[in-house]
Parts: C-alpha cells; structure tokens; sequence
C-alpha cells in the first residue's frame, strides 16, 4: 500500500549519495520505536525502583532501608 509521502521519498532516495542514504537510515533506525524482549518482566526490572522510588531516595536511603529491614523482621540494630 503506498502513499503519496512515500512515493515522493522514493524519489528523494533515488538522487542521494551513498554517504547521504546512510545518514538517513540512522535517522530512520532512531525514529523507529524499540519494542520490548517477550523476556522482559517490569517485577523483575530492578532499574524500575530507582526512577519509581521516593525524590528524597539519597537523603533517606539509610532510614527507607532500616523500614524495610523492620516490616521484614530482620532488623537488628547494634549498639556502640
């Protein structure tokens, strides 16, 4: 199925350099959307907690820890 858009891009094409068609196959390879890997699992990504956690996450990352560590039961703070 082509269109009147592409028709005229074919055209274009067919005047470029080599040099030129392969700049324009990089653009095209970046303006194309990636999709995602059948293997990927958003509860599994660990990146996904850094841009999803709190803005304060550096500040309190100690505190937000020993939460964690207490709701879990595993907490045990020495003293010294």
């Amino acid at each position: 199925m082509d269109s009147p858009l592409k028709d005229e891009l074919l055209d274009l094409i067919d005047g470029l350099t080599d040099e030129q068609v392969d700049a324009l196959l990089r653009l095209a390879r970046v303006m194309r959307p990636a999709s995602t890997p059948a293997s990927y699992s958003r509860e599994a990504d660990v990146l996904r907690g850094l841009f999803a956690g709190p803005p304060d996450l550096a500040a309190r990352s100690e505190d937000i820890l020993q939460e964690l560590a207490r709701q879990r039961g595993a907490w045990t703070q020495k003293d010294g």
